[in-house]
Parts: C-alpha cells; structure tokens; sequence
C-alpha cells in the first residue's frame, strides 16, 4: 500500500468538496489529515466517531438497513429520514470520487459510518492508469443490496430519485472544473505513485466526458449509476427498477 495514494485521494476529495459546496451541491465528503512518513507508511486523523461496516455488523445482524432502523427509529420518523438523506449525500459523494479514481477496494473494514448517518471511505487504491471500460465504471462505486434499501428499494422512490438528482449534479458540477482536478494528478504523475502514470490525466479526463454536452453528460452518469444497480438486482428485484430515472426526468425536457 502506497500511503501517498490516500494523501492525494484525499487532496482530490478536498478540492472536489469545495467544488460542489461553491456550486451548492448538497453532496457530503468528509477530509482528514494524510501524513506519508515512508511510501508504505504514514499518518492518519483520528476517526472519532465513525464505526466501520465490520462493527456495526455485530449489532444489526449484518443489515445496514435494520441498523439504521435500531439507531434513528421507524422508517417514517423525522430521525431516519434525515439520517437517511445523510446517507444519500455522502453516498453520492464518495461514488463520485471513487468513479474519478477508479478505486475498487471496497469492503466492510474501510467503508465507515458516522453518527448521523453519512457513510465515509476510506483507504484509495486507484488504478488510474488504466483507460475506462464497462467493468470497471460498474466497480468503481457499487449500490449494494443494503444501500437500495435505504434508497427505498426501488427507482420510484423519492430517496432513489434524489440519489440519480444528486449524482447528476454532482458529476456536472465536477465537469466544470476538470482542469483544476486533472492538474493535481498532472503533477504528481512522476513520483512514482502506485496506480498514477502518465496517460493517468488523460484517463480520468475521458471519465468526465468533455466531449458531451450537459444533457448528454447527465445520461452518461446516469448510466453509470444504472450498471451499479444492476450488479446488484437480479432476477424479481429487477422488476423494481425498470422504470429507470433519465435525464429528461431529472432536468426537464430538451430545449433542441
């Protein structure tokens, strides 16, 4: 593990959180203090506060869902619909920075969870040297099984909706800016960080799709977040996410 990998996910979450904050997207990130001391070592902030998916496994049986119920009560309640919505927006958040670096390393240890219901990652390993391609875009950030509950279980959800909302304006927010966040990567190209070479700026600019105009861009995303949920529905789940939010859903009928 290459701790300087984490130092500059963590640069990148930095700027992409000042990004959607200045064009008032309510995408949640949350930034700590990265300290590389060697390449495989480094200091970390304290994670005060925060539990990671392994621990809060041992008192809800495994479920997210039936965690956030025992924490923030009935699923109607004022308490578990903003502790839902603060999942939403963090969830939003970290697919988008997970969907810039490629970072696939997602499991129970690294993927934590604060007392108001904002999930967090940690730990980044991205391969950002490799070109797009479809598997990798359905990896990059997953909707688990536990996560689309919360969303409500289906695509006609107001939660599930405002997740695809959110996504899409978090992406083209981000879009706006691609040179300030591709510059980053630019410059630290030749130091020998894992997973960060030289085509790596032109591999995270074909992620934000330049070529594509906003309503297209927006398509784009949503696709995106369509090949997550479907690695996740099978079978007669599948049948609650036919109807599929689209871009003239979420930004109103073209224009052209």
């Amino acid at each position: 593990l290459d701790c300087r990998q984490d130092q500059l996910a963590m640069q990148i979450i930095s700027v992409v959180r000042e990004i959607l904050a200045t064009q008032r997207v309510e995408a949640y990130l949350r930034t700590f203090s990265v300290l590389p001391v060697a390449r495989d070592r480094g200091l970390i902030e304290g994670t005060q506060g925060l539990k990671s998916r392994d621990q809060l496994a041992k008192s809800c049986d495994g479920n997210l869902f039936q965690y956030f119920r025992q924490t923030f009560g009935p699923t109607h309640g004022e308490a578990f619909q903003r502790a839902r919505t603060n999942f939403i927006q963090s969830l939003v958040g970290y697919s988008m920075v997970a969907f810039l670096l490629q970072s696939k390393e997602r499991h129970g240890g690294n993927v934590f969870l604060d007392e108001v219901g904002h999930v967090i990652y940690f730990e980044f390993n991205f391969p950002m040297e490799h070109q797009i391609q479809p598997s990798q875009e359905r990896s990059a950030f997953k909707l688990t099984h536990e996560a689309l509950e919360i969303l409500g279980g289906s695509v006609n959800t107001e939660p599930f909706k405002y997740f695809c909302s959110l996504m899409v304006r978090s992406f083209l927010a981000v879009r706006t800016q691609m040179d300030r966040i591709t510059c980053m990567v630019e410059l630290m190209q030749d130091a020998g960080i894992q997973g960060v070479r030289r085509d790596s700026v032109d591999s995270m600019r074909a992620r934000l799709v330049p070529y594509k105009n906003e309503r297209e861009a927006a398509q784009f995303i949503l696709e995106r977040v369509k090949d997550a949920q479907e690695q996740t529905v099978t079978g007669a789940e599948a049948m609650l996410f036919q109807s599929f939010p689209n871009d003239q859903m979420l930004l109103g009928p073209s224009t052209t």
